[in-house]
């Protein structure tokens, strides 16, 4: 008999299993819900704030340590969770580590996010599905899109208007 407020698991579950079912705080805090199936060995996770940024690096980190302390997931479906190229960069070292994949699912990623991905290629044994999308872009990160070859383009700067009181570069000795 389980005592008041305490969980109480079905038959066959032990209190930790009952436990990785439930939400961690960083993964929730990133916007990030998770599903278990097929008696947890499935993972999907949804992004909760479609309006949010897709970059989820924290997200992603919060995802890895999940996959590090649980290694009961074989399958991983992230294609619906906004984690791009640095969340997939966490995840992907975490799986290099683990090797416990045997399916995985993205949301789209740049060559940056492929390059993480290229190494739990080389490195994963057991992986026998991915489902992937490429951008063929450096990263989706957008802050680092947020120059522009125009941005270094100093050809047509003048300076700022001299004012009245303001001496000329060859001014007067003091």
């Amino acid at each position: 008999r389980a005592a008041a407020g305490a969980l109480s698991t079905s038959p066959g579950w032990s209190a930790c299993a009952a436990q990785k079912m439930a939400t961690p705080l960083p993964v929730s805090e990133a916007g990030l819900e998770l599903e278990y199936q097929d008696d947890g060995t499935k993972l999907i996770v949804r992004d909760v704030r479609r309006e949010a940024s897709a970059i989820r690096n924290r997200g992603g980190e919060a995802l890895s340590q999940l996959l590090m302390a649980n290694r009961q997931i074989k399958a991983l479906d992230i294609s619906q969770a906004g984690i791009s190229d640095n969340g997939v960069s966490h995840i992907c070292l975490t799986l290099r580590q683990t090797d416990q994949l045997e399916s995985l699912a993205l949301s789209p990623v740049g060559l940056a996010g492929l390059e993480f991905l290229l190494g739990v290629l080389r490195r994963c044994t057991r992986l026998t599905s991915l489902t992937a999308s490429l951008v063929d872009v450096d990263t989706l990160v957008a802050a680092a899109q947020n120059l522009s070859p125009e941005d270094y383009d100093v050809s047509t700067y003048t300076g700022p208007p001299k004012g009245e009181d303001e001496e000329d570069e060859e001014g007067r000795e003091h």
